[in-house]
């Protein structure tokens, strides 16, 4: 990782604007909705994703704090990351990988 630690990996935009989201085209995104869930993920290639609903904490592996996502956050996950997710409760995003 180059000196970069892996929260540096996860970064998060608080309540972006409603014409940013439009021109990014986050609601022609696939949509992922889920219940209570606990999993974990490697990202090879950036994905983004923009928080509709629920909250989520998102653990890097190999140090880094864990990091809550809320509702209206726009997260983007940078190549390198190994992570846990916690989805705490009903949780839904659009998200897309490039």
């Amino acid at each position: 990782m180059g000196g970069m630690n892996a929260g540096s990996l996860v970064l998060i935009e608080r309540h972006p604007s409603p014409m940013k989201l439009d021109v990014m085209g986050v609601d022609e995104w696939p949509l992922h909705q889920s219940g209570s869930a606990r999993f974990e993920r490697s990202y090879q290639e950036t994905e983004t994703c923009y928080v509709v609903s629920g909250e989520a904490v998102v653990t890097p592996h190999g140090g880094g704090d864990p990091v809550c996502l809320q509702e209206g956050d726009l997260v983007s996950l940078l190549p390198g990351l190994t992570c846990t997710w916690e989805l705490r409760g009903e949780f839904s995003m659009h998200h897309r990988a490039g």
